[in-house]
């Protein structure tokens, strides 16, 4: 039966083309964009974790660009790290050979010239004219943040030291030396008191060893090496230990005394010519481990145990009133001081018979040394008496050929240099692994999270394909159903018009 509001399968067949067309009209502008969200009201929750993928993406493709950046600073530090070790490697040659023995004062002077030159050239190479010297070794690119991604968490903090010449070269300090004084027969102990701790700071790492009562420079040394070696090599610094004492004639005659337990008798020449006993104790140094050499007038002896060992001098006796004079010296042949009994005494009949001389322990390094004691000990007593001690410092430019010391010198001082260079290079070497590491791991980080992003908003192609061709199939049959319950319409007016 058809009735006038016969329309319910039209307004069906119209809802139904209104529908498909829509899912057609999304169908399309997924396959168009390739993305399965193109507004929010797609996927509310999908959108909020899109964004929040998609800020991540984002920064971490900044922090790869960051890490080459700072990347292409480090290189650049690297080379010229690599061109300073060059020029202190050539200096060191010339030091070396200024060093020996047959070179004359001209040939000497000739070395030093050449020196000169590089030193030059080393202060363009790290300064002068070189902006990118300026900014990379002069120690302001210090605490240099690099920024790997969003959060405090994500950065990274680099510094380079200065390696310009004033601020490299050779830090130095040395144990007290000192000595101890007996009257009676017999060997007298060691002037270092025990208990007391020995302290060493340097480069941020410290080393402490207890002392033990009379012992010598060498055994500080070696207490420190066994107990203490990894932080000082790490720290860079190293043990040189010597024994040096001055002996002085303050009148002439006959003198016996043992020296580390081996005789010693000879005479004292007018005006005070010391070239019999030193003679004496040169031909038994192979016993004693001391050497003995004499100053410009003879007057003057100076006695080495190269070692650091104590230098016991014990039963000392006279003939014609001849007295020698003992003065402490240290490292450099400079005296330990001028306390009389501590640093300074005579060996005489009747009065002192023996004297136990302490070296001296010095530390060298390329950074800022410092030793201290724990205990106030009396003066003599100990290795550092005034409380913290810091090293001295001998720069790079300051280095002088023109002399077998100056050479020497200057060989110590380039090595401390070298080593100076080459621990920032090491570093950097270090830093720039730290960074390719990083840039490896936020490129896993990246295809992760785009992996993630591309889970969330890409098209599934085939499952978007096959909708858009199923929303064509329903509206064309909504379509063509819509044409024929007009058909049905149209005949029935037909009738009325007839």
């Amino acid at each position: 039966m058809i009735k006038a509001g016969s329309t319910g399968a039209v307004n069906a067949a119209l809802n139904a083309i209104s529908a498909a067309d829509q899912e057609r009209q999304r169908s399309m502008q997924a396959l168009t964009t390739g993305s399965r969200i193109n507004k929010a009201g797609d996927d509310v929750a999908g959108v909020s974790g899109a964004a929040k993928l998609r800020g991540e993406i984002v920064a971490v493709k900044q922090g790869i660009r960051n890490i080459g950046d700072f990347g292409g600073f480090l290189e650049t530090a690297e080379s010229i790290h690599t061109g300073a070790i060059d020029i202190l490697q050539n200096m060191r040659v010339l030091a070396l050979q200024s060093a020996n023995g047959v070179n004359s004062s001209d040939e000497r002077f000739s070395l030093n010239d050449s020196a000169q030159n590089l030193l030059t050239q080393y202060r363009e190479e790290t300064s002068g004219g070189n902006l990118a010297a300026r900014f990379l070794v002069d120690g302001s690119f210090s605490d240099k943040q690099l920024t790997l991604g969003a959060g405090d968490d994500r950065n990274l903090n680099i510094s380079i030291r200065s390696i310009q010449m004033p601020d490299i070269g050779e830090f130095r300090v040395g144990t007290e030396a000192s000595i101890f004084f007996t009257t009676g027969a017999g060997e007298a102990a060691g002037p270092i008191q025990g208990g007391a701790s020995f302290r060493v700071d340097s480069a941020g790492r410290s080393a402490t060893v207890s002392l033990d009562a009379g012992m010598s420079a060498r055994d500080l040394g070696d207490k420190l090496r066994v107990g203490a070696g990894e932080a000082l090599q790490a720290s860079g610094v190293g043990l040189v230990a010597s024994t040096q004492v001055e002996v002085s004639s303050l009148a002439a005659g006959t003198v016996g005394f043992s020296l580390n337990g081996v005789q010693i008798a000879g005479v004292i020449d007018g005006g005070g010519d010391l070239s019999n006993i030193g003679a004496l104790i040169n031909s038994k140094s192979n016993q004693t481990g001391v050497t003995a050499s004499l100053n410009s007038d003879k007057t003057t002896m100076t006695l080495t145990d190269a070692m650091g060992d104590n230098i016991r001098l014990s039963d000392f006796e006279s003939a014609n009133g001849a007295r020698l004079q003992l003065t402490a010296l240290e490292g450099d042949g400079v005296a330990a001081g001028a306390t009389s009994g501590i640093h300074l005494g005579v060996l005489e009949s009747g009065g002192n018979l023996g004297a136990t001389i302490t070296g001296q322990l010095n530390l060298v390094g390329n950074e800022n040394i410092s030793i201290s004691q724990d205990a106030n000990t009396a003066a003599g007593q100990g290795f550092a008496e005034a409380g913290l001690k810091n090293s001295s410092f001998s720069s790079l430019g300051d280095i002088d050929l023109t002399s077998t010391e100056g050479a020497l010198k200057a060989v110590s001082i380039i090595d401390n240099s070298i080593a100076r260079v080459e621990t920032g290079r090491g570093k950097l070497g270090a830093t720039q692994n730290t960074l390719e590491a990083l840039t490896r791991s936020f490129g896993r980080l990246r295809t992760n999270l785009e992996a993630s992003h591309s889970h969330i908003m890409d098209v599934n192609m085939v499952q978007e394909v096959s909708q858009f061709a199923q929303s064509r199939i329903i509206m064309n049959a909504a379509q063509a159903m819509l044409s024929q319950g007009m058909k049905v319409q149209s005949g029935f007016l037909g009738l009325l018009r007839s």
